[in-house]
């Protein structure tokens, strides 16, 4: 009896290997063709004489920010030091101004009768050309021999001070906490009080963004295995498997604090097949081995991710965790044997890999997004890996990993 190789049961390592060569070079030349773009945004500047140039500004780190300003009036970008300019900011964005710190960029929180700056995570109030530092501070106290620390709140009665020509009620300032949020809100309240117009400069910047989305693409797993000597001719030392995976996430961002961290949560559904086929002869039999192993997988993806402007897109870095789940574990060999010198085929099927159901793990990857009209765009590539025992069968061990090519859309 006659006894064939199946073909084109499952990938080769060579052709896998290839896949994740290509993909890598792709991404990177995603990457490289957009970085060619600039960072710059409609903005202007404001000249110490008061006059206003329209032009682009330059998207930079937080930190930049309060050191220096880059500015394209059309085609030569030039860079302002506080020194040299009264602020700048971007159309319907953030603004800077100097003066208010030797040597530094303030970020310009509301303007009226009384001023509200930040810088880092300091404040400075402005009143009738007075400017008033406060800040968050801890002190350190002795009694009885013991050291305690607690809230220095000099900041509170200098707000308590400055407001009690207006506003009576100190309730607001003695209730809060050192924030942004907080700070703005009592300055509006003062603003309000007195009767005067103020500019909230952030006002159409919401604290939070919630988003939804949808992912598609492929997942190119391996399976790495180690085995003790009773099993060794019956499996790889490599299994690749390429499938679909589907998906949905949701968004959180907080443009107030930061334009470039946000919180994702996905939910990802995906399928694999793990295939060998092996033929172990000796002078006494010849034997046939296939290895099947199919999973069926829910995934819980939790990641941070940090995005860096490039033009009218976006590059983001994302490091995070996922919670894995197999909804279905079929895990079997399939053994011919063949004694020498017989026709007779004896055919017996047992366990393969025995896979655990829930599986921790961690992840990390990197994308580019674009936005377009009613939704935003991108493609990532991520990189998966599992940090608790992939196998429970004594004697075997498995190190799983996969990697993710993806699309993703997202409702604005």
């Amino acid at each position: 009896m006659s006894r064939y190789k199946p073909q084109n049961q499952n990938l080769s390592v060579k052709g896998m290997k290839k896949i994740h060569l290509l993909l890598c070079i792709l991404m990177c030349l995603h990457f490289a063709s957009h970085a060619q773009k600039g960072n710059y945004y409609p903005g202007y500047i404001v000249e110490q004489d008061g006059d206003t140039v329209n032009g682009l500004i330059k998207k930079q780190s937080a930190h930049n920010y309060l050191q220096s300003c880059w500015f394209d009036p059309g085609g030569n970008p030039t860079q302002y030091l506080p020194g040299q300019i009264s602020g700048y900011g971007f159309v319907n964005g953030r603004a800077f101004v100097s003066g208010i710190k030797p040597e530094q960029f303030v970020e310009v929180l509301i303007k009226g009768k009384m001023d509200l700056y930040k810088f880092k995570t300091d404040y400075y109030i402005k009143k009738n050309e007075d400017v008033y530092h406060i800040e968050a501070r801890m002190d350190t106290v002795v009694f009885n021999d013991r050291y305690y620390v607690r809230d220095n709140l000099k900041w509170q009665g200098i707000l308590s001070l400055l407001v009690s020509d207006c506003m009576q009620d100190m309730s607001e300032i003695q209730e809060a906490y050192f924030s942004e949020r907080a700070l703005t809100s009592i300055i509006k309240s003062y603003n309000e009080c007195s009767g005067d117009e103020y500019l909230e400069i952030k006002a159409r910047m919401p604290w939070a963004v919630v988003r939804f989305g949808a992912m598609a693409g492929l997942n190119l797993s391996r399976l790495n295995t180690y085995f003790d000597e009773d099993r060794q001719g019956y499996f790889d030392d490599e299994y690749y498997s390429l499938d679909p995976d589907i998906g949905l996430l949701l968004r959180i961002s907080f443009p107030r604090i930061s334009e470039r961290l946000s919180v994702q949560a996905e939910i990802h559904y995906n399928t694999s097949r793990f295939y060998s086929y092996r033929e172990l002869n000796d002078l006494l039999a010849h034997q046939y081995v296939e290895m099947i192993t199919q999973l069926r997988t829910l995934s819980f993806p939790f990641s941070l991710r940090h995005g860096f402007p490039i033009r009218k897109s976006t590059a983001n870095i994302e490091i995070g965790f996922s919670i894995n789940r197999n909804l279905k574990n079929e895990s079997y060999l399939i053994i011919e044997k063949q004694a020498a010198y017989s026709s007779i085929i004896e055919t017996s099927k047992t366990a393969g890999i025995e896979i655990t159901k829930s599986q921790p793990g961690l992840w990390a990857g990197i994308g580019f997004e674009k936005d377009f009209e009613t939704f935003t765009s991108g493609i990532y590539l991520r990189y998966y890996t599992r940090v608790n025992e992939y196998a429970m069968m004594k004697g075997f061990e498995v190190n799983p990993d996969i990697f993710s090519l993806s699309l993703t859309f997202i409702k604005k």
